[in-house]
């Protein structure tokens, strides 16, 4: 079931973005996606 997004899934949604651009794009130093991932929260 597809659901809108709601606050208490921020936190499992940014992880999955987190991981989803380590692996996807390798060729960009993790620094990069960490150094982003509260503005992205």
């Amino acid at each position: 079931m597809i659901r809108a997004l709601q606050k208490a899934d921020i936190d499992s949604v940014t992880d999955i973005w987190l991981d989803t651009n380590l692996k996807a794009h390798d060729s960009i130093p993790a620094q990069y996606w960490n150094s982003n991932y509260d503005l992205v929260k």
